[in-house]
């Protein structure tokens, strides 16, 4: 969700751990020293196509800590009204063939929520709905 405000400690927690959201499942992120030289990373994603997989992140940092991130304006923009809002799921038939470029999928358009204050996303295109 891009719209949710995540909060320092779970950025930073006291143990490195951390879940992470792929989209349409969680994966798992963990790293075992994080006061060396190199920090080493491992994600672990359990479900096809990209699992069941365990990959190693090194990320060096020849110049110490970087410190904590400085503050930047939120980013959010609510869903334009007709643009894209989610995909709901793909055709039961096309899902029985492999070739899942070529799926047709149930998709939600965004609707206007007048409780959301945040300024509207113009840059999305607008789903062609037919007529």
């Amino acid at each position: 969700q891009e719209s949710v405000n995540i909060c320092d400690g779970l950025k930073s927690p006291e143990l490195p751990v951390w879940i992470v959201h792929g989209g349409d499942h969680f994966t798992l992120l963990w790293a075992k020293d994080l006061n060396s030289s190199t920090e080493e990373y491992f994600h672990y994603n359990g479900l096809p196509p990209a699992g069941p997989r365990l990959a190693t992140l090194k990320i060096a940092k020849p110049n110490g800590e970087s410190g904590p991130a400085g503050t930047s304006p939120p980013v959010y923009k609510k869903p334009r009204p007709g643009s894209l809002d989610d995909i709901v799921q793909a055709h039961p038939d096309d899902r029985k063939s492999g070739n899942w470029t070529m799926w047709r999928f149930e998709v939600m358009p965004a609707v206007e929520d007048p409780s959301d204050s945040a300024p509207v996303d113009d840059s999305a295109p607008l789903l062609d709905l037919g007529s």
